[in-house]
């Protein structure tokens, strides 16, 4: 299952309950991906964080710490977080 750039429509005292749902519907064997915007690295990463903390049902992005602790919170126990282009500011997630 793959979620890509959509965690920070989602509050984040939600999206451990959220991710629990998903953890259901991943196949016993199967893995969860989570791309996502972080705060932090480029210039377009912190303006997007601010656009999103003050646009209607939108929330702030997650930060590395964050995501990584949703996904153990939801009860995901092999997570592997990785920024694919350095300094971009994009996380992958892959969570099983």
């Amino acid at each position: 299952m793959l979620l890509l750039n959509n965690v920070y429509y989602w509050a984040p005292t939600e999206r451990v309950e959220i991710l629990k749902t998903l953890r259901q519907c991943v196949a016993p064997a199967g893995t969860l991906v989570v791309a996502t915007a972080l705060p932090d690295g480029q210039a377009f990463n912190r303006h997007l964080d601010m656009i999103l903390r003050v646009t209607q049902n939108s929330h702030r992005l997650p930060t590395r710490d964050e995501l990584r602790d949703d996904l153990r919170h939801a009860g995901f126990e092999h997570i592997t977080l990785t920024e694919p282009i350095p300094r971009s500011g994009l996380a992958v997630a892959i969570a099983r």
